[in-house]
């Protein structure tokens, strides 16, 4: 009895893994690969990528040309668009993240925020943004938007979050 369960079992895995690897096949033939765009027109030269299923796992394939690719080419750079929305975002996630900081460091945030409303931008707080490198890429985007949009409005967006 105990024996028939067993090859029973076995039999529904080896079912199961059939079953799983014909639907793993049909997956892989409806999946095109992505093509990364190039600096030259040229699609051969592009990085592609290709992801597949095998074992139950993901993979992803990379080929194509580094050297041509806007990932592996010289002087690309990407431009990030901010909104105002965006950046009332970025400092409810500060105040957020700032009630795990220690009360030295809680007050060494409040002192940056001051800085950035008087004179647009922050100095001197190098050990703070190494110890805490989310914010000092938060602080980076905030003074960017600042200087691009101006600061009355970055001081109103700042004033209006930690009120």
């Amino acid at each position: 009895m105990a024996k028939s369960l067993q090859s029973q079992i076995k039999g529904i895995e080896r079912d199961m893994v059939r079953e799983m690897n014909k639907m793993v096949k049909r997956a892989n033939k409806k999946i095109n690969p992505v093509i990364l765009p190039t600096q030259l027109d040229s699609t051969s030269s592009a990085l592609n990528f290709n992801e597949y299923h095998q074992d139950n796992s993901t993979h992803v394939s990379v080929g194509g040309d580094m050297m041509n690719s806007q990932i592996g080419g010289r002087n690309n750079s990407i431009t990030v668009i901010y909104t105002d929305t965006d950046i009332e975002k970025i400092l409810e996630n500060i105040k957020e993240y700032s009630r795990t900081l220690k009360d030295e460091e809680q007050t060494e945030l409040v002192t940056m925020l001051h800085e950035i409303q008087m004179s647009g931008k922050v100095e001197n707080h190098m050990i703070f943004f190494d110890k805490h490198p989310i914010l000092a890429m938060a602080f980076s985007a905030i003074v960017t938007w600042g200087i691009d949009n101006g600061m009355d409005s970055l001081v109103n967006i700042i004033s209006r979050v930690f009120e």
